[in-house]
C-alpha cells in the first residue's frame, strides 16, 4: 500500500524520466501489521476485553519478539480500527464526591422540587 508522500515522489519521478518508473527498485514499504498479527490481537482481546492499546501493543511485541517487531501505540490502535474492527472505548473518571450520599440527596431534594 503506497503512502501519499511515496506516490508522489513516484509521480515526480515519471515527469523527469517516463522510463525510470518501470525499472524503479524502490518499493513503497510494507505494512508492519498483517493478518498473523491480527489474529492476534483478536484472540487476544477476546480472552482480555478490558485490554487497552499499551497492553495489546507490549502483547504483540512479546509474542513477536523473533521477529524484532518494533510497532508504536498509534499503528496498532489504527490497525484495530480499520483492520480488525475494533472499537475502543474512552474511559471516563468521575469524582468520588458524585456518588457521596450528600450529592445523591441534593441531586434528590433539587428533582422533587420539580414536582
Amino acid at each position: 500500500m503506497c503512502t501519499r508522500l511515496c506516490c508522489t515522489e513516484m509521480g515526480k519521478d515519471y515527469k523527469e524520466d517516463p522510463d525510470l518508473i518501470f525499472n524503479c527498485k524502490r518499493m513503497c514499504h510494507k505494512p508492519i501489521l498483517n493478518e498473523e498479527y491480527k489474529k492476534t490481537i483478536i484472540d487476544f482481546v477476546d480472552n482480555n476485553p478490558s485490554a487497552v492499546i499499551e497492553e495489546i501493543t507490549d502483547y504483540l511485541i512479546v509474542q513477536y519478539k523473533y521477529v524484532n517487531l518494533k510497532v508504536s501505540h498509534s499503528t496498532v490502535n489504527k490497525f484495530m480500527i480499520t483492520e480488525c474492527n475494533l472499537s475502543l472505548k474512552k474511559t471516563e473518571f468521575h469524582s468520588t464526591e458524585r456518588n457521596s450520599l450528600e450529592k445523591i440527596n441534593e441531586h434528590y431534594d433539587h428533582v422533587q422540587e420539580w414536582d
